[in-house]
Formats: C-alpha cells, structure tokens, sequence
C-alpha cells in the first residue's frame, strides 16, 4: 500500500535512501563546534525571557477508524495525534487545515508500529483523515510542560513533540537515534528549521549529534520523526 503526497517527501517510505538536503537553520550542529546564531541578535546574547505559556483550551477529544473529516475546537492550538493498525500495515495521513501533519506507514510489521505525536495547530481548523482504511486514531487536545526555571535543562522523549526550552539564551546538545533503516530528523525551533536530517542503521551517520545556540524560551517541534528517540540537553 503506497501514498504518494507532492507537497512533502517523506524520505523513509521512499524506496531508495536518498539524502534530504541538510537545512541547518539553527545555529552550529554537527558536531561540538558551535557556529554563528542563526536567530535575532537579541535571542543569542544571554536575554532571558518568559517561555511560551501552555496552550490552554477546551478538553477535547475525538477517536474512530479509517477515513473521516471533523473540525478542532476555536481554542485548541495543540493536539496529541494516535494511530494503530492490528494489519501488516497501512498508510496513516491526517491533513489538519492545509498542512500535512502526519504521513506514516504503521502496523506489526512498520517501525515503528504505532504512531503518537503532539503538533501545533490553527484553532478551528478542519482535521482530515485520509488513506487509512482500518486504522484506529484519536485526536486529543494536549499542553506543553512548562520548562524548569532552574538547573541543566534536559528533556529525552520520542517521535514528534512540542515543548518549551528556559527562559535564557543557551548552547543545547541535540541527540537523536532510530532502530529502523531510516528515518526523518526533522526539528523547528521558534518557527524556524534547526535540524533536517534523516538517521537509521543504513544511514551514515547512523544517528544524530550536534550542538545548537537556541534562543531563551524558545518552542521546539520534532517533526516527522516517528519513533525516532531523542534528547536536548543544555550544555557548558
């Protein structure tokens, strides 16, 4: 079962593994050299600021299988998206307004077998749901943790997350692995591309490592990294 989608290539289903361009919009990476902030002046000289606050909105939840369409609450702008397949496998695709959210192969024998991620999204938004006959999914409305305002800054977790980095400038280093043969690394971090990669055991390198200047209170999206294992932690 194959979907084919023009406006993203989703480099893991794609039959021969050819090398996303590496879009370094950060700042350094690559390795324990940092290089210049890619971000405003102001967010790379040690400015602190109050993180992004939790979306707040209805408690609102919706669950079915297969193919279907439904509009988002006017004040959910975060949502946890589920699916499950018993099959060998199936396409799992959810449009959430004009974007492309999710474009993944689950089932017993995909890696990984089921998909959960957390994404930003447009209150009111319409959900679309489609190429994915037999699948069991749920939308959630979900919240980011508020970061600590104290300590090494360090948060480890799987496939596509948001969350919110301190109130201060600082140098974090970006881990990333995949047990598959390969898999997106894909991270934004305040709305800007820091880290397009694609990492598994038939890739070289084999995972992800390299060392950023992210700007104080800055949100973070893993995107595109289903079952991708990953870690920033704030570094000297």
């Amino acid at each position: 079962m194959t979907y084919n989608d023009s406006s993203r290539v989703n480099c893991r289903k794609a039959a021969t593994a050819l090398l996303c361009a590496v879009a370094l919009a950060g700042c350094g990476g690559g390795g324990p050299d940092s290089g210049a902030c890619g971000f405003a002046a102001a967010d790379c000289r040690g400015a602190t600021t109050t993180p992004n606050p939790s979306p707040v909105g209805s408690a609102f939840s919706r669950s079915g299988t297969g193919d279907t369409s439904f509009a988002l609450p006017g004040d959910v702008s975060l949502v946890r998206i589920q699916g499950q397949f018993t099959g060998t496998s199936s396409n799992f695709v959810v449009r959430i307004g004009n974007d492309l959210v999710v474009n993944e192969i689950i089932g017993v024998s995909a890696v990984p077998q089921a998909h959960d991620g957390t994404y930003v999204v447009n209150p009111g938004a319409t959900v679309t749901i489609t190429n994915s006959s037999g699948v069991t999914w749920s939308v959630s409305s979900a919240s980011s943790q508020a970061p600590p305002s104290a300590g090494i800054f360090s948060k480890s977790g799987s496939g596509d997350q948001v969350f919110d980095l301190p109130g201060r400038a600082a140098r974090y280093r970006v881990q990333a692995s995949f047990p598959g043969a390969s898999s997106n690394f894909i991270v934004r971090v305040a709305g800007s591309l820091a880290i397009n990669s694609i990492i598994g055991t038939s890739q070289t390198p084999v995972s992800f490592d390299g060392i950023y200047v992210f700007p104080a209170g800055a949100r973070v999206e893993v995107q595109n990294s289903s079952g991708v294992g990953w870690n920033f932690t704030e570094s000297p």
